[in-house]
């Protein structure tokens, strides 16, 4: 059997501002910014393919 050993690590310890840092990607304001008119264009388009949907079914 093979057991897992894990290391503490300490609370006070910054780890966001180092380039070993594991924390993930952050997400900034440009990159919401670029998103933005993609979101915008989808539902778009998903609004108005609902609509012709909604159109045909109902003739």
């Amino acid at each position: 059997m093979t057991t897992l050993e894990v290391f503490p690590v300490a609370d006070d310890i910054d780890h966001t501002d180092g380039p070993d840092c594991i924390c993930g990607p952050t997400i900034t304001d440009a990159t919401v910014l670029r998103w933005i008119p993609l979101a915008v264009s989808t539902a778009y388009l998903t609004w108005t393919l609902a609509a012709y949907i909604r159109t045909r079914r109902t003739r």
